[in-house]
């Protein structure tokens, strides 16, 4: 029985001593990092401190951290919207010109022209 303790205690210093060396245990907090560590007017942002003002611009953090417009839209003052000359349709940004002569779109977004018609300058005619 003093055998089979003393391989059991062996084997459990071995473990613990391969545990320590190895580098596995997770390492302790480290003060200064997080969100903690932002000066006034900044915020904790994927792993740093940024200037809250770049979400203002900023199309891949727009408005706040980690909010993406899509690829159509620009963030402009926090919000994620259409460039100018553009409006949203069918969820995406479409240069307003194409509404002029677009049929399935004619004047305005889902607008379309019934059978026999054409969109000219905005507005369904017949052909």
């Amino acid at each position: 029985m003093a055998t089979k303790t003393l391989a059991v205690t062996a084997c459990l210093a071995t473990v613990l001593l391969l545990a320590c060396t190895t580098g596995k245990t997770p390492p302790p907090q480290t003060p200064g990092i997080g969100a903690g560590s932002c000066s006034a007017g900044q915020a904790w942002c994927q792993g740093r401190c940024v200037d809250s003002i770049t979400f203002v611009n900023d199309s891949q953090n727009c408005g706040r951290c980690g909010n993406h417009c899509s690829f159509y839209e620009t963030c402009t003052g926090g919000f994620c919207g259409c460039p100018a000359g553009s409006e949203q349709c069918m969820g995406r940004c479409v240069n307003s010109a194409t509404f002029a002569g677009d049929s399935q779109n004619c004047g305005r977004c889902g607008n379309s022209c019934s059978a026999g018609e054409s969109c000219v300058g905005g507005m369904c005619r017949k052909l």
